[in-house]
């Protein structure tokens, strides 16, 4: 199996947007790694944190689940 990052940009109304992390339906073959806002602030994930519009989202993922993810964050 293949693994890679990548990082995905939160569109206004995507599915992710406003919602915590603890609450996403994410694959299990994903880890999100970092959120990096706009603003240039830098968070460690926790369950709590949410994704806001334009967020930057890095994800650790196998091959097999990168388009869900991207799906997900399309608006």
């Amino acid at each position: 199996m293949e693994a890679e990052s990548i990082e995905l940009i939160a569109a206004p109304h995507s599915k992710v947007v406003g919602k915590k992390l603890k609450d996403l339906k994410l694959p299990r073959e994903c880890v999100i790694g970092a959120i990096s806002r706009p603003s240039g602030e830098v968070i460690v994930p926790r369950g709590e944190d949410s994704i806001q519009a334009g967020d930057r989202v890095i994800f650790f993922a196998l091959d097999r689940v990168v388009g869900a993810l991207e799906s997900m964050f399309i608006g």
